[in-house]
Protein backbone atom coordinates (compact mmCIF):
# COMPACT_ATOMS: atom_id res chain seq x y z
CA UNK A 1 0.00 0.00 0.00
CA UNK A 2 1.36 3.48 -0.56
CA UNK A 3 1.82 5.97 1.54
CA UNK A 4 1.00 9.69 0.65
CA UNK A 5 2.02 12.52 2.87
CA UNK A 6 0.46 16.38 2.36
CA UNK A 7 3.45 18.71 1.88
CA UNK A 8 1.82 21.82 0.95
CA UNK A 9 -1.29 22.51 2.96
CA UNK A 10 -4.24 24.13 2.23
CA UNK A 11 -5.74 26.31 5.02
CA UNK A 12 -8.28 23.91 5.53
CA UNK A 13 -6.42 20.86 5.70
CA UNK A 14 -3.99 19.54 8.35
CA UNK A 15 -3.76 15.96 7.63
CA UNK A 16 -1.70 12.74 6.31
CA UNK A 17 -3.19 10.72 3.57
CA UNK A 18 -2.77 7.29 3.63
CA UNK A 19 -3.86 4.28 1.37
CA UNK A 20 -4.59 4.24 -2.13
CA UNK A 21 -6.93 2.87 -4.94
CA UNK A 22 -6.32 0.44 -7.57
CA UNK A 23 -4.04 2.13 -10.81
CA UNK A 24 -6.50 3.12 -13.72
CA UNK A 25 -5.39 1.10 -17.47
CA UNK A 26 -4.63 3.98 -19.86
CA UNK A 27 -7.20 4.14 -22.80
CA UNK A 28 -7.09 4.37 -26.34
CA UNK A 29 -8.70 8.03 -26.94
CA UNK A 30 -8.58 7.23 -30.74
CA UNK A 31 -11.56 4.85 -29.59
CA UNK A 32 -13.51 7.34 -27.12
CA UNK A 33 -15.40 10.44 -27.60
CA UNK A 34 -14.82 14.02 -25.49
CA UNK A 35 -18.50 14.88 -24.92
CA UNK A 36 -18.17 17.24 -22.11
CA UNK A 37 -14.77 18.54 -21.84
CA UNK A 38 -14.64 22.01 -20.93
CA UNK A 39 -18.49 22.21 -21.37
CA UNK A 40 -19.55 20.06 -18.29
CA UNK A 41 -21.72 22.20 -15.78
CA UNK A 42 -21.00 21.29 -13.00
CA UNK A 43 -21.43 17.65 -12.91
CA UNK A 44 -18.97 14.53 -13.92
CA UNK A 45 -19.87 11.92 -16.48
CA UNK A 46 -18.31 8.79 -15.13
CA UNK A 47 -18.65 6.88 -18.07
CA UNK A 48 -16.96 9.70 -20.89
CA UNK A 49 -13.09 8.97 -21.90
CA UNK A 50 -13.57 5.19 -20.85
CA UNK A 51 -14.88 5.80 -17.60
CA UNK A 52 -11.70 7.72 -16.94
CA UNK A 53 -13.11 9.60 -13.94
CA UNK A 54 -15.27 7.32 -12.44
CA UNK A 55 -13.65 7.21 -9.39
CA UNK A 56 -13.91 11.07 -9.32
CA UNK A 57 -17.70 12.48 -6.92
CA UNK A 58 -18.83 16.30 -6.93
CA UNK A 59 -19.88 14.71 -3.36
CA UNK A 60 -16.68 13.54 -1.63
CA UNK A 61 -15.80 17.07 -0.30
CA UNK A 62 -12.35 19.33 -1.08
CA UNK A 63 -9.97 16.98 1.27
CA UNK A 64 -10.56 13.60 -0.60
CA UNK A 65 -11.31 15.66 -4.30
CA UNK A 66 -7.90 17.04 -4.25
CA UNK A 67 -5.94 13.28 -3.03
CA UNK A 68 -8.28 11.25 -5.73
CA UNK A 69 -7.78 14.23 -8.45
CA UNK A 70 -3.36 13.34 -7.41
CA UNK A 71 -4.38 9.50 -7.52
CA UNK A 72 -5.71 9.54 -10.66
CA UNK A 73 -3.33 11.34 -12.24
CA UNK A 74 -0.79 9.59 -11.06
CA UNK A 75 -1.90 6.13 -11.77
CA UNK A 76 -3.19 6.99 -15.20
CA UNK A 77 0.18 8.94 -15.97
CA UNK A 78 1.79 5.89 -17.62
CA UNK A 79 4.40 7.02 -20.15
CA UNK A 80 7.11 9.82 -19.03
CA UNK A 81 9.24 11.64 -21.48
CA UNK A 82 12.35 13.45 -21.74
CA UNK A 83 13.04 16.97 -22.10
CA UNK A 84 14.11 17.06 -25.21
CA UNK A 85 11.11 14.87 -26.50
CA UNK A 86 9.22 17.72 -25.99
CA UNK A 87 10.42 19.39 -29.67
CA UNK A 88 9.41 15.53 -30.78
CA UNK A 89 5.77 15.46 -29.91
CA UNK A 90 5.34 19.60 -29.94
CA UNK A 91 3.39 18.89 -33.49
CA UNK A 92 1.14 16.92 -30.89
CA UNK A 93 0.86 18.64 -27.95
CA UNK A 94 0.94 22.10 -29.29
CA UNK A 95 -1.49 21.54 -32.67
CA UNK A 96 -3.71 24.02 -33.94
CA UNK A 97 -7.08 22.71 -33.98
CA UNK A 98 -8.07 24.48 -37.15
CA UNK A 99 -5.43 23.99 -39.33
CA UNK A 100 -3.08 20.56 -38.15
CA UNK A 101 -0.34 21.43 -39.71
CA UNK A 102 0.63 24.30 -37.64
CA UNK A 103 1.36 24.90 -34.10
CA UNK A 104 -0.03 27.43 -31.63
CA UNK A 105 2.74 30.19 -29.61
CA UNK A 106 1.77 30.33 -26.12
CA UNK A 107 0.49 33.72 -24.99
CA UNK A 108 -0.92 34.60 -28.42
CA UNK A 109 -2.62 32.17 -30.18
CA UNK A 110 -0.21 33.11 -33.25
CA UNK A 111 0.00 29.77 -35.68
CA UNK A 112 3.06 29.06 -36.90
CA UNK A 113 4.71 26.32 -39.24
CA UNK A 114 7.79 25.30 -37.17
CA UNK A 115 8.53 24.94 -33.32
CA UNK A 116 9.88 28.24 -31.58
CA UNK A 117 11.33 27.61 -27.97
CA UNK A 118 10.12 25.73 -24.97
CA UNK A 119 8.26 27.68 -22.21
CA UNK A 120 7.99 26.25 -18.78
CA UNK A 121 4.33 27.74 -17.29
CA UNK A 122 5.93 27.01 -14.18
CA UNK A 123 9.11 28.05 -14.13
CA UNK A 124 12.54 25.93 -13.74
CA UNK A 125 13.59 28.06 -11.29
CA UNK A 126 10.53 28.57 -8.84
CA UNK A 127 9.70 24.70 -8.65
CA UNK A 128 11.86 23.55 -5.30
CA UNK A 129 13.79 21.84 -7.81
CA UNK A 130 11.61 19.53 -8.89
CA UNK A 131 11.94 20.94 -12.79
CA UNK A 132 15.78 19.72 -12.85
CA UNK A 133 18.72 20.42 -11.22
CA UNK A 134 20.90 22.94 -9.17
CA UNK A 135 17.87 24.31 -7.20
CA UNK A 136 15.69 24.30 -10.60
CA UNK A 137 17.90 26.85 -12.42
CA UNK A 138 18.62 24.07 -15.01
CA UNK A 139 17.08 21.57 -16.68
CA UNK A 140 18.89 18.70 -19.15
CA UNK A 141 17.81 17.53 -22.31
CA UNK A 142 17.28 13.77 -20.60
CA UNK A 143 15.58 15.23 -17.87
CA UNK A 144 11.59 13.12 -16.83
CA UNK A 145 9.27 14.80 -14.62
CA UNK A 146 7.00 17.36 -14.61
CA UNK A 147 9.05 19.87 -16.06
CA UNK A 148 9.03 17.95 -19.66
CA UNK A 149 5.19 16.90 -19.08
CA UNK A 150 3.09 17.83 -22.34
CA UNK A 151 0.39 19.60 -20.54
CA UNK A 152 3.68 22.10 -19.37
CA UNK A 153 6.18 22.75 -21.53
CA UNK A 154 4.28 25.16 -24.03
CA UNK A 155 5.62 26.19 -28.14
CA UNK A 156 6.41 29.75 -27.79
CA UNK A 157 8.55 32.92 -29.57
CA UNK A 158 11.20 32.98 -28.03
CA UNK A 159 11.78 36.69 -27.40
CA UNK A 160 8.62 36.38 -25.64
CA UNK A 161 9.77 34.16 -23.84
CA UNK A 162 12.76 35.66 -22.68
CA UNK A 163 10.48 38.81 -21.77
CA UNK A 164 8.26 36.34 -19.33
CA UNK A 165 11.99 34.98 -17.62
CA UNK A 166 10.48 33.08 -14.23
CA UNK A 167 8.92 36.30 -13.22
CA UNK A 168 5.43 35.11 -11.76
CA UNK A 169 2.10 36.09 -13.10
CA UNK A 170 0.54 38.89 -11.75
CA UNK A 171 -2.47 41.94 -12.54
CA UNK A 172 -0.76 44.81 -12.74
CA UNK A 173 -2.68 48.25 -11.28
CA UNK A 174 -3.53 50.93 -12.92
CA UNK A 175 -0.79 53.36 -11.48
CA UNK A 176 1.96 50.96 -12.41
CA UNK A 177 4.56 50.73 -15.18
CA UNK A 178 4.95 47.67 -17.81
CA UNK A 179 6.28 47.01 -20.87
CA UNK A 180 5.03 45.02 -23.46
CA UNK A 181 6.06 41.86 -25.15
CA UNK A 182 4.89 41.51 -28.55
CA UNK A 183 5.18 38.11 -30.61
CA UNK A 184 5.89 39.93 -34.26
CA UNK A 185 3.51 42.43 -33.34
CA UNK A 186 0.91 40.36 -31.70
CA UNK A 187 0.57 41.46 -27.71
CA UNK A 188 1.61 38.35 -25.64
CA UNK A 189 1.93 39.59 -22.14
CA UNK A 190 3.03 42.93 -19.74
CA UNK A 191 5.83 42.59 -17.49
CA UNK A 192 8.33 44.72 -15.39
CA UNK A 193 11.87 43.57 -14.60
CA UNK A 194 12.07 45.23 -11.75
CA UNK A 195 9.20 43.94 -10.01
CA UNK A 196 9.75 40.41 -11.78
CA UNK A 197 5.78 40.22 -12.62
CA UNK A 198 4.60 39.05 -16.07
CA UNK A 199 0.68 39.55 -16.99
CA UNK A 200 -0.62 37.22 -19.79
CA UNK A 201 -3.65 38.76 -21.94
CA UNK A 202 -7.31 38.30 -20.64
CA UNK A 203 -7.51 35.43 -23.08
CA UNK A 204 -4.67 33.02 -21.71
CA UNK A 205 -5.48 33.46 -18.14
CA UNK A 206 -7.46 30.85 -17.67
CA UNK A 207 -5.23 28.17 -19.65
CA UNK A 208 -2.71 29.06 -17.31
CA UNK A 209 -4.76 28.90 -14.02
CA UNK A 210 -5.58 25.10 -15.49
CA UNK A 211 -2.10 24.40 -16.20
CA UNK A 212 -0.45 25.51 -12.88
CA UNK A 213 -3.28 23.49 -11.01
CA UNK A 214 -2.65 20.65 -12.45
CA UNK A 215 0.86 20.92 -11.65
CA UNK A 216 0.16 21.73 -8.54
CA UNK A 217 -2.25 18.62 -7.77
CA UNK A 218 -0.27 16.01 -9.89
CA UNK A 219 3.06 16.84 -8.79
CA UNK A 220 3.14 19.28 -5.56
CA UNK A 221 0.99 18.16 -3.44
CA UNK A 222 1.64 15.12 -2.08
CA UNK A 223 4.81 12.66 -1.93
CA UNK A 224 5.08 9.29 -1.99
CA UNK A 225 7.97 6.68 -1.20
CA UNK A 226 6.51 4.52 -4.33
CA UNK A 227 9.34 4.61 -7.05
CA UNK A 228 6.44 5.38 -9.73
CA UNK A 229 5.64 9.11 -7.80
CA UNK A 230 9.75 10.00 -7.46
CA UNK A 231 8.79 12.84 -9.28
CA UNK A 232 6.86 14.38 -6.65
CA UNK A 233 7.70 16.94 -4.07
CA UNK A 234 6.58 20.25 -2.74
CA UNK A 235 5.85 23.07 -4.84
CA UNK A 236 3.83 26.46 -3.91
CA UNK A 237 1.06 28.27 -6.11
CA UNK A 238 2.61 31.49 -4.42
CA UNK A 239 5.70 30.92 -6.99
CA UNK A 240 4.20 30.79 -9.76
CA UNK A 241 0.89 33.45 -9.24
CA UNK A 242 2.02 36.37 -7.05
CA UNK A 243 0.77 36.33 -3.92
CA UNK A 244 1.13 39.85 -1.80
CA UNK A 245 2.40 39.22 1.69
CA UNK A 246 -0.95 41.00 3.23
CA UNK A 247 -3.21 38.53 1.28
CA UNK A 248 -4.16 34.61 2.39
CA UNK A 249 -3.66 31.52 0.46
CA UNK A 250 -7.67 31.79 0.02
CA UNK A 251 -7.35 34.91 -1.32
CA UNK A 252 -4.58 33.35 -4.04
CA UNK A 253 -6.24 30.16 -4.62
CA UNK A 254 -9.90 32.67 -5.19
CA UNK A 255 -7.38 34.29 -7.93
CA UNK A 256 -6.53 31.70 -9.96
CA UNK A 257 -10.34 30.21 -9.68
CA UNK A 258 -11.25 33.59 -10.75
CA UNK A 259 -8.76 33.42 -13.91
CA UNK A 260 -9.98 29.76 -14.91
CA UNK A 261 -13.81 31.54 -14.98
CA UNK A 262 -12.70 34.13 -17.12
CA UNK A 263 -11.26 32.51 -19.61
CA UNK A 264 -13.32 29.45 -20.36
CA UNK A 265 -11.29 26.12 -22.12
CA UNK A 266 -11.23 26.69 -25.75
CA UNK A 267 -10.68 24.11 -29.06
CA UNK A 268 -7.23 24.02 -28.25
CA UNK A 269 -7.36 23.10 -25.07
CA UNK A 270 -9.65 20.57 -25.83
CA UNK A 271 -7.32 19.26 -28.29
CA UNK A 272 -4.39 19.08 -26.56
CA UNK A 273 -6.17 17.05 -23.80
CA UNK A 274 -6.95 14.65 -26.54
CA UNK A 275 -3.43 14.36 -28.12
CA UNK A 276 -1.63 14.64 -24.80
CA UNK A 277 -3.88 11.71 -23.13
CA UNK A 278 -2.77 9.34 -26.16
CA UNK A 279 0.80 10.21 -25.73
CA UNK A 280 1.07 10.13 -21.68
CA UNK A 281 -2.08 8.09 -20.63
CA UNK A 282 -3.43 10.67 -18.20
CA UNK A 283 -5.94 13.90 -18.86
CA UNK A 284 -6.37 16.77 -16.93
CA UNK A 285 -9.22 17.22 -14.97
CA UNK A 286 -8.83 21.00 -14.85
CA UNK A 287 -9.61 21.09 -18.95
CA UNK A 288 -12.74 18.32 -19.12
CA UNK A 289 -14.26 19.62 -15.87
CA UNK A 290 -13.47 23.63 -15.05
CA UNK A 291 -15.70 23.47 -12.18
CA UNK A 292 -13.65 20.88 -10.19
CA UNK A 293 -11.24 23.46 -9.59
CA UNK A 294 -13.51 25.92 -7.23
CA UNK A 295 -14.19 22.65 -5.77
CA UNK A 296 -10.96 21.62 -4.55
CA UNK A 297 -9.95 25.05 -3.30
CA UNK A 298 -13.74 25.48 -1.49
CA UNK A 299 -14.01 28.42 -3.71
CA UNK A 300 -17.75 29.59 -4.33
CA UNK A 301 -18.43 29.79 -8.03
CA UNK A 302 -20.16 33.62 -8.32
Amino acid sequence: MKSYKKIILLPFIALMLTGCNGGNNPTDPSKTTDPTSGDSGDSIDPTAWNGYYASINTDMGATKLQLELHRLMINTHTKYYKYSETRTYANQADMDPSDTSKLVNYYTSKKVTSYQSREHVWPCANSNGLWGREGGQDIGEDYVGGGSDFYHVRNCDGKVNSNRQNYRFYEFKENEDFKLATDGGTYALKYNVEMKKAEPADEWKGDIARTVVYLYVHYGMYKSDDDKDRYTGSLDLADVIFKDSSESYTDLYTRICKWNRLDPVNEQEKLRNTNVYALQGNRNPFVDYPFLMDQMFGIESN
